[in-house]
C-alpha cells in the first residue's frame, strides 16, 4: 500500500501556504485564504494532483491553525500537529538558507515523509469550551489593562468614557469568571483535576484553569514531551573543551503557558517544600535568580503533569524520591 502523499501547511493569521511533494520528487505549491472556503479549495487543489491521500502537517504554535485542525479532523485527513523546536532543528539538518512560508510548508512536508508523524485527534468539547472562556477572559483583562493605561493621559473630557468602558469590561470579566465557575460544575472531572492542581504549593485557581485548558496531557507521552511543548526544557552549549556557555531555557513552545507559569513558581520557590529545596540548591551552586526561575518552572510543570497523568494529589515525599 503507498504511503500518503505529505502535504505541508505553513499557516497564517489571513492565509496559508501549502506545499505538496508528489510521489515523482516535484512539488506543487499554492496560497489559500484562512477561511473555511480557503479549506475547500485547499482539498479540491490537493485532490487534482495527488492520486491517494494525503498526510498534512501543521506547527503547534499559535491560534490561527485551530479551524484548519479541526476542518481536516472532521473531513478524516491524516493531519500531525508537530513541535516547532523538532521542525526546526530537522530545517537545519536540511541546510535550508532562506526561510519563508514557501520554504517552511515544504520543510514540514519533507518532516513527515522523513519521520511519518503521529496523527493528532481534538480534544474533547469540555476542553475546547474551556479553552474559549480562558481565552476570552485573558483578551478582555488585556482590553481592560489598555483602558486602564489610557486613563493616566486622556483630556478630562473623555475620561468618563473611559471609565465606562472600564466598568463594562470588569462586568464581562465576572461574566466570563461565573461561566468558568459553572462550566466546572457541570464537569465533575475538570473540576477534580483543578483540585489535584491545586493541590501543588504555587498553583492557584488562575494557573490551574489556564494548564487545564491549554495543556492536552492526554495526547502527550510523558513529563518530557510536555517541557518541550511549553518550552521550559534546558539547553546545554557546550562543545569540545572550548564551548561552555551557560544553559538557557528553549523557550520554543507555548509562550502563553510559560508566562502563566512564571508567577506560580516565584511562590513555590518559597512555599512548595519540594522546590523551595531545589531553588535553594541551585542558589548555593551559584545559579542567577533567573536561571533558578526558569528550572523551578521547568520542574512545577513536570510536577504538575505527572498529578494530572496520574490522577493523584501532590506528594512532596514522592516528588523528592
Amino acid at each position: 500500500m503507498n504511503s500518503p502523499i505529505p502535504l505541508g501547511i505553513d499557516i497564517a493569521k489571513l492565509k496559508f501556504d501549502a506545499a505538496l511533494r508528489l510521489s515523482d520528487g516535484r512539488w506543487v505549491q499554492q496560497a489559500f485564504p484562512n477561511t473555511p472556503e480557503g479549506f475547500q479549495t485547499l482539498q479540491q487543489w490537493w485532490q487534482q494532483h495527488a492520486s491517494g491521500p494525503v498526510h498534512v502537517a501543521l506547527e503547534a504554535t499559535g491560534r490561527y491553525g485551530d479551524r484548519l485542525a479541526l476542518w481536516l479532523y472532521q473531513h478524516q485527513v491524516c493531519l500531525s500537529l508537530l513541535n516547532p523546536a523538532r521542525v526546526k532543528a530537522f530545517a537545519r539538518s536540511r541546510a535550508e538558507r532562506n526561510k519563508t512560508d514557501r520554504v517552511d510548508a515544504r520543510t514540514l512536508a519533507a518532516f513527515v515523509a522523513s519521520h511519518h508523524p503521529r496523527s493528532w485527534q481534538p480534544r474533547a468539547e469540555k476542553f475546547n469550551q474551556l479553552q474559549a472562556l480562558v481565552r476570552r477572559r485573558e483578551q478582555v483583562q488585556q482590553l481592560l489593562q489598555q483602558e486602564s493605561n489610557r486613563l493616566e493621559e486622556v483630556p478630562a473630557i473623555v475620561e468618563g468614557s473611559v471609565r465606562q468602558v472600564m466598568a463594562l469590561l470588569k462586568k464581562q470579566i465576572q461574566a466570563l469568571e461565573q461561566r468558568l465557575e459553572t462550566h466546572f460544575e457541570m464537569h465533575e472531572d475538570l473540576a477534580e483535576k483543578q483540585r489535584l492542581l491545586c493541590s501543588i504549593p504555587g498553583i492557584g485557581p488562575v494557573s490551574s484553569t489556564k494548564l487545564l485548558a491549554e495543556l492536552p496531557v492526554e495526547q502527550l507521552q510523558d513529563s518530557r514531551q510536555a517541557s518541550a511543548w511549553v518550552g521550559v526544557c534546558p539547553q546545554r552549549r557546550e562543545s569540545g573543551s572550548s564551548v561552555r556557555r551557560r544553559g538557557r531555557m528553549s523557550k520554543e513552545g507555548r509562550g502563553d503557558l510559560r508566562r502563566a507559569l512564571y508567577m506560580p513558581a516565584l511562590v513555590a520557590m518559597r512555599h512548595n517544600p519540594v522546590l523551595k529545596v531545589f531553588a535553594e540548591r541551585l542558589l548555593a551552586h551559584g545559579k542567577s535568580k533567573k536561571a533558578v526561575a526558569g528550572a523551578v518552572m521547568h520542574k512545577l510543570l513536570r510536577i504538575c503533569f505527572a498529578v494530572l497523568k496520574h490522577s493523584c494529589r501532590f506528594d512532596p515525599h514522592h516528588a523528592m524520591a
